[in-house]
């Protein structure tokens, strides 16, 4: 039976999408040419040795695997958008390399040390949040170049800023009109909904993973806290051990 069209409308927000399975089958004249071919030279790793000696890391997670000396380790991103000495992009980057070892795949590193990165991305926002004037921080992966990613050595990076997104403005918003008007917290009735549900990608007893109903984008996952908590910092041990499972 074919699929047809239909408009989605967001959870809570006043967004809708068009979901279009027909449109997968649309002819393309456009040849793909693959160019990911990875130079032999890592920035990163050249970096790193560099930092070793000199004892520049602004934070490092020793009792590394089969005798490294350190696991996980943050450094200053070299390039950044935001700087402290610029008001017009007023903020600080930095670079969580998560293993020593030239790893290019995030599915590769294992459970524990996904749960220590987490670990690593606590501590860090707990110190950029006393900066002054900052008043967001994001912590986001590219994974691979197409994604926007400019370097294969895997890692993630932290921005912490003095603008506040429009857009989480507009969801905080939505939040608090939707407990307005039923007196729950939209993301716990989220969890209720999906879990169990079709869409369901994995869930335990903390976690849900799951398809969002009105996708933005092609393979859109969201992973939710079965809790009701509000950011990453208020997160368990316990907590964290299954967003790490879910990654």
């Amino acid at each position: 039976m074919k699929k047809s069209s239909e408009t989605r409308k967001h959870y809570f927000l006043d967004e809708y999408v068009v979901i279009a399975p027909g449109r997968f089958k649309r002819p393309h004249d456009y040849e793909i040419i693959e160019k990911t071919k990875r130079v032999r030279q890592c920035h990163f790793c050249d970096e790193l040795k560099g930092r070793r000696k000199k004892r520049k890391f602004i934070e490092v997670v020793k009792n590394g695997e089969g005798g490294q000396k350190w696991a996980i380790a943050v450094i200053p991103n070299k390039y950044p958008a935001f700087t402290l000495e610029n008001p017009k992009a007023y903020g600080k980057q930095e670079i969580v390399i998560e293993s020593p070892k030239h790893v290019m795949n995030f599915s590769d590193l294992t459970h524990d040390r996904i749960k220590n990165i987490l670990d690593v991305f606590q501590n860090r926002i707990k110190v950029l949040q006393k900066t002054p004037k900052i008043k967001y921080i994001l912590v986001f992966k590219n994974d691979g170049p197409n994604s926007g990613a400019s370097l294969s050595h895997v890692h993630s990076q932290i921005y912490a800023t003095s603008l506040y997104p429009a857009e989480l403005q507009r969801e905080i918003e939505g939040i608090g009109e939707y407990f307005s008007k039923t007196g729950k917290c939209a993301y716990c009735s989220i969890v209720q909904k999906e879990s169990r549900g079709k869409r369901e990608i994995y869930e335990d007893d903390y976690m849900l993973s799951f398809t969002p109903f009105a996708s933005k984008y092609k393979f859109e996952a969201w992973i939710v806290s079965k809790r009701h908590a509000h950011t990453l910092m208020e997160l368990s041990e316990d907590e964290k051990s299954s967003l790490a499972m879910h990654m």
